[in-house]
């Protein structure tokens, strides 16, 4: 029965989906604001969406595969995925003295979200029994695109109604990721992390 996906250990997938998504999703959204903010044209910023794109080819593989050694490995590359997004949410205020900041900045934070899913984003489904997948993934996705709105309303009230400037509203929208490193060490510790064929001996 889907319902027994509402327990415990996948609700933790769930909030790590939402919480995820809740800072992601504005953050990527508002990116070329930012570089329109700081006095980068939007060819050079599709340049440097082009450029992230392709240094990122190989980046899923090389994750997956090093992530797949054990739980821990697999834990950390998510947790350096969320703390990528909150570096980049650092660097955001910094861009009107160091235009490299703007780069850097958007860099990880899409760096954060390719770590992230490569690694223990795309590997919870293997948490969920066989028959229970297809529910599973209805469930992710409402979460996650639950997230998503929430940032992306949350970012219009900083903006729009509290009058933060936008550069400023990249450091509070990446404090969501901070509860993505808190779920993924309390799923660690629970004993919730999926386990791969031949990995069970390497927790």
């Amino acid at each position: 029965c889907y319902a027994s996906l509402l327990d415990g250990k996948h609700m933790s997938y769930f909030l790590l989906y939402f919480f995820f998504y809740l800072a992601n999703g504005p953050l990527e959204g508002l990116l070329a604001a930012l570089f329109a903010q700081s006095g980068i044209s939007m060819t050079r910023f599709g340049f440097f969406r082009a450029w992230a794109s392709a240094s990122f080819l190989l980046l899923p593989g090389l994750v997956a595969t090093m992530a797949a050694r054990g739980r821990k490995h697999l834990c950390g590359f998510g947790i350096t995925g969320f703390l990528l997004g909150v570096l980049g949410g650092i660097l955001a205020p910094l861009a009107g003295h160091w235009a490299v900041t703007v780069y850097a900045s958007g860099y990880a934070i899409l760096l954060g979200r390719r770590v992230f899913n490569a690694s223990l984003g795309g590997a919870l489904g293997f948490g969920v029994e066989a028959g229970l997948r297809g529910g599973y993934f209805a469930w992710r996705d409402l979460f996650l695109l639950g997230g998503d709105a929430a940032g992306k309303g949350l970012a219009g009230l900083l903006l729009a109604w509290a009058g933060l400037d936008l550069a400023w509203s990249f450091p509070i929208l990446s404090s969501a990721f901070l509860f993505c490193c808190a779920l993924a060490l309390f799923m660690a510790r629970k004993d919730y992390l999926p386990v791969f064929q031949g990995m069970a001996d390497k927790k």
